[in-house]
Order: C-alpha cells, then structure tokens, then sequence
C-alpha cells in the first residue's frame, strides 16, 4: 500500500535530512529522524490523539509524514529482504534514503470521543509478550539495516498503559530483560527467566540479540480525556545496523 497526498503548495521537507551521530558503536544513524519524528508526532497529536488499532496508528502516522514531507514515497508492509517472509510497517524513501519503521500501539482501556468519533479501546494486557514484541522489532530492523534492505531504523510505540513506562516493583519478573521502561539502557543478549512457563513464551522462546544500546525515554503524546493517568505516551528509538 502506497500513500499519496497533493496540496496545492509544495512544502518544505522536514526531518530525515542531516546527518550525525546517535550512539556511539553506530555513526551511521542520523538524529534528525529523532526530531523529525519530535514534530511529527507532535503534528499528529494535534488530530489523532487516540486511535483505533496499531494499524489505525500505522496509517494516520505515514499520512503525516507524507504532510510533512511531499517528497517521501511511503508503502505500508513492504519486504525489505525479498528472500524472507519478513515485513515492515512503513518504508520511506526520501532524498535518496530508506527509513524503515516499526511501530507499536499498546493501550489500556480507555473510553473516549474525538471530533465526533468513538473510541472504545479494551486492556491488551500481556505486557510480558508486548515487551519481548518490542524489541523482536528492534531486532529485526538491525537486521534490515545490516543486510541493506533498508539505511536506517525507527522503532516509534505509543501507550496510555504506565505499566510499560514504570519500572518493576523491585520483584523479579520472567520477562526482566525484556523491560522497556523509562530510563533503561537495553542491549546485548535478552531471554525469559529460567522460571518462565511454555506457555508465556510460546512461539517467542528465542533470546533476542542486540548490536546496539539503546537508551529508553518516552516522551508524551495526547490526554484524550481528562484521566491523566490515562494520557498517552510515546517511545522513539533509530536504529542502526549490527556491527
């Protein structure tokens, strides 16, 4: 799927355009995809604070990059390795460069109505199998990138469920090494606890390796109702490749 927008003026493009570097065992990642993405998200609270589902999220998000920036060309599901069944969120191809973006849209219940739109949005809950999914992702564009499938990564996930953004309680958890929480530099070779049940980890028994660090923080994003402990979040990370 291809998005296509025309306005009646040309824009000037935003984002995605300079290079530097974002950490220190990969250079080739550029920062600006972490502003750029600052504004377009800030962009998109304006007129989507809340969505449907993470493929409402996915669509309303390369709308508005495609706002942002004219130029970009944009597909939704693409393989960036033909040669595996693996598939990408979004693609975009801008000023000569292929950014990949991975996205999440994880919500606790939430009941609300927007510009004359219903929302009625359900606990996801399985925060253990949410978390791995994360950084399977995260993976998974290191791969993309390393293989040259794509330049560079975004990992982009939106909450209203503290659950992800707060750490543990001090406890041990199965799924310790897959925290996202604020604050957490993850990176290096993630598994289940020894005590983790089959089931738990069901179709997700590998560990997960990363090339990279990652330093998490997540940033705000809506307050769709006047519950501020149900405001929106979100998480922005480039990716590089695995060196």
């Amino acid at each position: 799927m291809s998005i296509s927008l025309r306005r009646g003026k040309k824009q000037k493009s935003r984002g995605f355009g300079d290079r530097s570097r974002v950490t220190k065992r990969d250079s080739s990642v550029r920062s600006v995809v972490v502003d750029g993405i600052t504004k377009t998200m800030a962009e998109l609270a304006k007129d989507r604070p809340i969505f449907h589902a993470e493929a409402d999220f996915q669509h309303a998000l390369a709308w508005q990059i495609k706002a942002d920036h004219l130029d970009a060309k944009i597909r939704l599901e693409s393989r960036p390795l033909p040669e595996e069944s693996m598939f990408l969120d979004l693609l975009v191809e801008l000023n000569g460069q292929r950014l990949g973006i991975e996205c999440k849209y994880m919500v606790k219940e939430i009941a609300t109505t927007h510009d004359g739109e219903a929302f009625r949005l359900r606990d996801q809950s399985a925060h253990d199998i949410r978390r791995y999914d994360c950084l399977k992702d995260i993976a998974r564009l290191e791969r993309f990138v390393h293989e040259k499938g794509i330049d560079v990564g975004l990992f982009l996930a939106v909450s209203n469920d503290s659950a992800y953004w707060k750490p543990s309680a001090g406890r041990a958890t199965m799924d310790k090494d897959f925290r996202i929480h604020e604050g957490r530099e993850v990176s290096g070779v993630l598994r289940w606890a020894p005590h983790t049940g089959a089931g738990t980890m069901k179709g997700r028994e590998q560990p997960l390796t990363l090339a990279n660090a990652y330093k998490l923080k997540w940033q705000p994003f809506s307050q769709p109702t006047k519950d501020a402990k149900r405001a929106f979040r979100y998480l922005a990370l480039p990716v590089g490749a695995k060196v």
